[in-house]
């Protein structure tokens, strides 16, 4: 069966917080700047990715998915 994988992000202006959830282990929990954030992001399989609600998530919701 395959586990499903959730990766939750923490915005902030200068990095990120991340945590990527497979099933209800957590495979992955470390900061990245900006520009690491993206291009981890694009090597990720398809999953869901969950971001807080603030003021910037909108902008950076856009920013992950062009």
């Amino acid at each position: 069966m395959n586990k499903s994988t959730t990766i939750a992000i923490d915005l902030a202006k200068n990095s990120f917080q991340v945590c990527k959830l497979v099933g209800n282990h957590v495979a992955t929990e470390k900061p990245f700047s900006k520009a690491k954030l993206k291009s981890w992001l694009l090597k990720q399989p398809p999953c869901t990715v969950v971001m807080e609600s603030c003021a910037t998530s909108h902008f950076w919701g856009v920013f992950a998915n062009p």
